[in-house]
């Protein structure tokens, strides 16, 4: 076992590491990075060895993922739980020295199975699994996330001329006042510590929506504000960012930037200079994918809205029916059909995820 572990460690320094040189390394960074390969080499290798199917190695390889995938299923939707999909948690957990522990591991495996089987290393392939396993994990920097969103912001704010900007006189003022009164109560009900400043914006429009950026920024109809509902559709919106929706999507095209293993530790581990992020929001498609959900991004922030909302003490029953009913009257990406092809899901299946959230959080209420 021992003579494995030390001919892997060397061979996945040799090749991996290959095209790397001292010069294009900060101090410290290749012995970090040979370090933590040396100490998880031997255990994975022993967890690959006992998973390998002697008959068909083949079976062990990673699933391949068309890239089009990404667009109604984000990819990291598939490591998503129960306990996920029906929001036990409002507020998405950032751990970056977990996520970063798992990626390698993960990768490390596909290419030592890789070894193992074929007694050599796909770095092509091994590369694209790192990726994938990289875009299932929550790593973006807050500062980062507020950045793209500002961007996104102030591209509305100069183009949106029904974007009411704030005064201080008259019914703009007493509309944002409202509204800010909203916003407050419906942050009160989050009990969970997260590190995010919201501020809410209204749009000229009698229709009941909203919509969110990453990094807090929210866009309210005036029709919401007079409306029974505007609980639940706040706190839905504000789902969104808190579960790190779109900055899930942003992370997956960041990750698409990379061409090398060391450029994804590197991004996956030290703060994105600003010049970068400006050169790379350039070459991304924000705005193409601003306020576009999955089915599974859209049943999650309904279920958290439930889940926030049911801390107020509301009759929720009959406000899901209004909701749902507002929703199918404004949304035309809904489909009342459970089969048919969209980005978002079915308005009995937000209808049956939110009766089962609901449910959920009554009994807790009572244990509690």
């Amino acid at each position: 076992m021992n003579r494995i572990a030390v001919f892997c460690f060397c061979f996945m320094a040799s090749v991996c590491l290959s095209p790397l040189t001292s010069q294009n390394l900060q101090a410290g960074a290749l012995d970090s990075f040979l370090q933590e390969l040396k100490t998880t080499t031997e255990e994975v290798i022993e967890e690959t060895k006992a998973g390998l199917q002697v008959d068909d190695p083949a079976a062990n390889q990673p699933k391949k993922i068309s890239s089009k995938t990404a667009l109604k299923a984000h990819d990291y939707e598939s490591a998503l739980t129960i306990e996920d999909k029906l929001c036990q948690r409002v507020v998405e957990p950032f751990e970056l020295t977990g996520n970063f522990s798992s990626l390698f591991n993960n990768s490390l495996s596909t290419s030592l199975t890789s070894l193992i089987t074929t007694s050599k290393v796909d770095k092509k392939k091994l590369l694209k699994s790192a990726k994938l396993e990289a875009k299932k994990m929550n790593w973006l920097p807050m500062s980062q996330e507020v950045y793209f969103g500002r961007q996104s912001h102030k591209d509305r704010f100069a183009n949106d001329p029904q974007l009411i900007p704030r005064s201080k006189k008259g019914r703009v003022k007493r509309l944002y006042a409202q509204a800010d009164k909203l916003l407050e109560n419906v942050l009160a009900q989050i009990k969970e510590e997260h590190p995010y400043h919201f501020t809410i914006f209204l749009i000229n429009s009698a229709e009941v929506n909203a919509t969110a950026v990453q990094g807090g920024f929210l866009y309210v109809n005036t029709g919401v504000l007079d409306s029974d509902i505007a609980p639940l559709v706040l706190s839905h919106e504000i789902a969104h960012v808190l579960k790190r929706h779109q900055t899930r999507e942003l992370q997956a095209q960041l990750i698409d930037t990379v061409e090398t293993l060391e450029d994804l530790k590197d991004l996956l581990t030290k703060n994105t200079k600003k010049d970068r992020l400006k050169d790379l929001s350039r070459t991304i498609s924000l705005e193409k994918r601003q306020n576009e959900f999955s089915r599974q991004q859209e049943l999650q922030a309904d279920a958290c809205a439930i889940r926030i909302a049911s801390q107020a003490g509301l009759n929720l029953k009959p406000l899901i029916n209004r909701y749902i009913q507002a929703l199918s009257g404004s949304d035309p990406k809904g489909d009342t059909n459970q089969g048919q092809s969209t980005t978002h899901p079915s308005y009995p299946d937000r209808e049956k995820r939110m009766r089962a959230v609901l449910k959920q959080s009554q009994r807790n209420n009572v244990k509690e």
